[in-house]
């Protein structure tokens, strides 16, 4: 999807009017926001223009309903240059202890994001579905909030 176009924020504004605020709900999870990054990450004038897309949209929807929480799902590069301001919180989902304890790329990812929370009041919000407990000791020394799952989110098996 094009989030920078304006026919299809309206066409999410309308959902959003629909599916959370008619229905008396308080928050909206906007789920695949890391698609943002990782689809344009080698195209950085796109990639640039996705993340204003979404910021724009979620500056709209935050002025339209204040009360909303919203939180984004991935998308670390996009929260951390572009839509902090608008976000109550991120989900870092298959937050795996074996994945991202000794990954580089995590251990940068956590930094950011302890950043955020700080000065943005941004909470991490994580999720595994192994190993469970160092997960969730990680995840808490960092500052975050974890939920273990019994269901695999490993989306490539099939």
């Amino acid at each position: 999807t094009d989030i920078t176009s304006k026919h299809y924020q309206a066409v999410l504004m309308k959902e959003v009017e629909k599916q959370i605020v008619q229905k008396g709900l308080d928050g909206v999870f906007l789920d695949t926001v890391g698609n943002i990054d990782n689809e344009h990450a080698d195209q950085p004038v796109v990639l640039e223009q996705q993340r204003i897309g979404m910021k724009n949209f979620l500056k709209s929807l935050k002025k339209k309903h204040a009360s909303l929480s919203l939180i984004q799902n991935w998308g670390f590069g996009t929260l951390k240059y572009r839509t902090y301001p608008y976000v109550d919180g991120i989900m870092w989902e298959n937050f795996n202890y074996s994945t991202v304890a000794n990954d580089q790329w995590s251990k940068d990812r956590m930094t950011d994001l302890q950043k955020l929370n700080q000065s943005q009041d941004i909470k991490t919000l994580t999720i595994s579905s192994v190993q469970g407990t160092k997960s969730e000791t990680l995840a808490q020394k960092n500052g975050f909030l974890h939920m273990k799952s019994n269901i695999d989110l490993n989306y490539n098996k099939f």
